[in-house]
Parts: structure tokens; C-alpha cells; sequence
């Protein structure tokens, strides 16, 4: 891609490329199922499960609704300040909600590993208890990579932004903040979508999210024409933890009978066991006050190492030593 637009080509020219290797990949998808899986793929009407296939629709169908209201929530703040408040809000707010992609991302990542199990599970008769523990387990471990990422975030990040962006783009470490925060909720619970999914119990949650996008753009247009940019990302993290943490965790406590209460106590206490590493941070601030890149750095290499030594020292149990530093050395 990078030769195309040294050419000049440009947008189109990226497109263009992105739908070829898109084309490319599923054709090898193809190859790969009939050549090597030897799976043969019947099209005639006379082989068609319509119950079956009813049966997926509906499925994919909430799913493929879940999508497109997120993608909808997570771009709408865009679209609205490019409308009512003009290019330099719709910077200053990009700058803030690609910070807030990289945080989510890392913890949003065990997601998609763990739905084979989970569905293995579900299909064993594997009860509402057993994957209560695994909720636990995995949000237990989800948190970490969460508070490091968002303590991490709230020592450095204006710094960081200050030399990432340069003057001018100072509200968007509160942008950042006022998003990441509330979506800490739905990203430490992958284990719970994943269930939803597994006993095909997902629709409530899709048309929750439609609600929360709805939210969203109807709230956001008159906030962000009073306070621009950080006004819209305010909203946003209402919504976002009105719907996606009260409510969805109403909704798994009550009707999917996970045990919310029992989740969010081992949480509490692991916040407040990880709360006083955060000092650390707060005394690399004020011992090293030089802003460039290497000192940020340095900042954030010491802050994490100390992180990883307390946690090992004061948080991690049994299980997730195991997890951690048994998978690092080859331990069991």
C-alpha cells in the first residue's frame, strides 16, 4: 500500500487493494475447504435444512446487529462534530478515541480465544456456576492488562499526548479517560458475551446496544454543540456505562444466573490491593519532569516492571501465577 500512495492513487488506490486481498483471502478459504478439508459444499434447494438454516439466520442476524450498532456508537461522536463543530473538534476527538482502540484492544483480545471452550462447555451441560468461576478467573486476569493500561494512561498520558499530538490537543487525554473508564466494565467480561452467544441468549444484548447508540447520537448533538469535543465523549461513556455495564449486568445476574455479585466483589478487592502501585507513578512524575520521548518511556518501562513485581508479590492467586508466570518459564 505504502508504493500506491507515494504513486498518488490515493484513497481509491487503497480500496482497491484492500478488496483484492480480501477477494484473495476468502478464495484461499475456498481452496483450503475442498482441497485439503475434502468438505463438499452443496448448493441444491433439495439438501437445505430451512430449519437449520432459519436457525442461523436468526443467529447471525443479532450478531451482525451487535456489529453495526457498535460501529455506529463508536463513530458517531465523528460524524456529529464534523457536522456542528468543523474539522479541528473532529481532530482533537480522533486523537482521544484512537488512544482509546490501542487500551481496548489488548484486554478485548482473549474474546475471540475463548468461545470454543465456552461453547464446548455450554454443550456439555457445563452449569451456570461452573462458567460464573471462569467469569471470574478471566476478568480476574482481563483487570490486570485493564488497570495497568487505564493507571498507566492517567500518570502518563498528557505527556504522552503532548508529544504524540503537540499543543493544542490537551483535552484529549480527557477524552481518552471519560471513554476508557466506563467501557473497563465490558471489556473485562468477555466470558458473559461469550455465554450469551453460546446458549444463542444474544439478542437482548444486540438490541441493548442499538438502544446505546441510539442514546448516543440523540444526546450528543445538542451536548456537543454546547461543550464540543469532550462533551460528545462524555456522552458516549454515559451511555456506555448505562447500557453496557448496569444494565447488561442486570441482565446476566437475573436471567443467565452468573453470579455478577460474586464477580464484581473479587474485583473491588482486587482494585484496592492494586491501588497503592500507582505511587510509583506518581513519584516518577515528580523526580523526572523533563518531557521527551526517552524520559516517557523510561517512565513507563519502570512503572510496568514494578507493576508486574507488586501484583506478583500482593495480587496474583494460585491459579493465575499458573496462568502467568508458570506459561513464562514453562512451569505447570
Amino acid at each position: 500500500m505504502i508504493p500506491l500512495l507515494l504513486w498518488g492513487y490515493k484513497a481509491v488506490g487503497l480500496s482497491v487493494i484492500t478488496l483484492l486481498l480480501t477477494l484473495l483471502l476468502n478464495l484461499s478459504n475456498v481452496i483450503y475447504v475442498k482441497k485439503v478439508l475434502k468438505i463438499k459444499v452443496s448448493y441444491k434447494k433439495e439438501n437445505a435444512q430451512r430449519g437449520l438454516l432459519r436457525e442461523v439466520m436468526g443467529y447471525s442476524f443479532f450478531i451482525f446487529l451487535g456489529t453495526l450498532t457498535a460501529q455506529l456508537n463508536d463513530n458517531a461522536d465523528s460524524l456529529i462534530l464534523g457536522s456542528i463543530s468543523g474539522e479541528a473538534a473532529v481532530a482533537v476527538y480522533a486523537v482521544g478515541y484512537q488512544l482509546n482502540t490501542y487500551v481496548q484492544q489488548l484486554p478485548g483480545a482473549l474474546a475471540g480465544v475463548l468461545f470454543p471452550r465456552i461453547t464446548t462447555r455450554i454443550t456439555k451441560g457445563a452449569s451456570m456456576e461452573e462458567m460464573s468461576e471462569l467469569m471470574t478467573r478471566v476478568g480476574r486476569l482481563q483487570f490486570y492488562v485493564i488497570f495497568l493500561l487505564c493507571s498507566g494512561f492517567c500518570l502518563f498520558g498528557q505527556e504522552f499526548i503532548y508529544l504524540w499530538a503537540g499543543e493544542g490537543y490537551e483535552v484529549a487525554y480527557w477524552i481518552v479517560l471519560v471513554l476508557i473508564l466506563p467501557a473497563a466494565i465490558p471489556n473485562m467480561q468477555a466470558v458473559p458475551v461469550q455465554v450469551l452467544e453460546a446458549m444463542n441468549r444474544h439478542r437482548f444484548k444486540a438490541v441493548l446496544y442499538a438502544v446505546c447508540a441510539g442514546l448516543n447520537v440523540i444526546t450528543s448533538i445538542p451536548v456537543g454543540l454546547a461543550f464540543g469535543p469532550l462533551g460528545c465523549a462524555v456522552c458516549t461513556g454515559i451511555t456506555t456505562l448505562l447500557t453496557k455495564g448496569i444494565i447488561i449486568n442486570w441482565y446476566y445476574a437475573r436471567k443467565i444466573h452468573l453470579n455478577i455479585a460474586g464477580f464484581w466483589k473479587s474485583i473491588l478487592g482486587l482494585l484496592l490491593r492494586l491501588a497503592p502501585v500507582c505511587l510509583v507513578g506518581v513519584a516518577l512524575n515528580l523526580v523526572i519532569t523533563t518531557q521527551s520521548w526517552l524520559w516517557v518511556f523510561v517512565k513507563i518501562i519502570i512503572y510496568t516492571l514494578c507493576f508486574g513485581v507488586y501484583a506478583i508479590i500482593a495480587c496474583l492467586n494460585k491459579w493465575e501465577k499458573q496462568m502467568t508466570i508458570g506459561k513464562i518459564f514453562g512451569r505447570k
